[in-house]
């Protein structure tokens, strides 16, 4: 499968990019990327050993057919073949220290936009995303998103029935992040197994075990 393109927006970056690492997990060069974006200086090609040549022209040639705006501007001002240096400029260009950039981050995580039309049987998929974006905000900043901040956001934003289940559940199904997520985890495969088994009835009953109890099943 492609990795989808860029729209060269600030805002867009910090996803696009987080799903963009994942993807050069599988195109084999995840480390080589992890390495350049820490390195003081750009990588140059004669530094290079003749296998990490190679993962740098794919990298190269691959980012050149996604990014757009901004991005494919500096692709076109970076060394031609270099993937790693074009990355490492990419970086510098999009995550480094500028005054608003981290703010804009934050107030992304605070408040989830995407989350508003997503319904409660689809919102894992959404909450992995945003603890990548969570871990990524944290990796640039240095600074940690608490428990609280986490719980908080999905009490707020979250979809309606998780909220509703959580809030009406016992207390101790937020007390943490990972007791909160391990509450709607459960919720949400619980629901879909016993929809998918026994109908309305079985959603009901799902529904009521957790709201009541905090679980679903023994």
């Amino acid at each position: 499968r492609r990795a989808e393109t860029v729209s060269g927006r600030d805002e867009g970056w910090f996803e696009w990019s987080s799903a963009f690492r994942s993807y050069a997990y599988v195109l084999g060069i995840q480390a080589e990327m992890r390495a350049v974006e820490t390195m003081a200086i750009p990588p140059e090609v004669v530094d290079m050993t003749p296998d990490v040549q190679k993962g740098s022209e794919l990298l190269y040639h691959v980012l050149v057919q996604l990014l757009k705006g901004k991005a494919r501007r500096i692709a076109m001002s970076c060394e031609q073949g270099n993937g790693f240096k074009l990355w490492y400029e990419l970086i510098r260009g999009y995550e480094s220290k500028i005054p608003g950039r981290h703010q804009a981050m934050l107030m992304s995580l605070l408040k989830p936009e995407k989350w508003a039309s997503v319904r409660g049987d689809a919102f894992e998929v959404e909450l992995l995303e945003w603890e990548l974006d969570v871990q990524r905000y944290e990796q640039q900043t240095g600074k940690v998103f608490d428990d609280d901040n986490k719980v908080a956001t999905v009490m707020r934003w979250g979809p309606e029935d998780i909220r509703t289940s959580l809030l009406t559940g016992g207390p101790r199904n937020r007390e943490t992040y990972a007791s909160a997520r391990s509450s709607i985890l459960m919720m949400i495969r619980g629901r879909t197994v016993i929809w998918g088994a026994s109908g309305f009835t079985g959603r009901l009953v799902t529904l009521y075990l957790f709201e009541k109890y905090g679980t679903i099943g023994d």
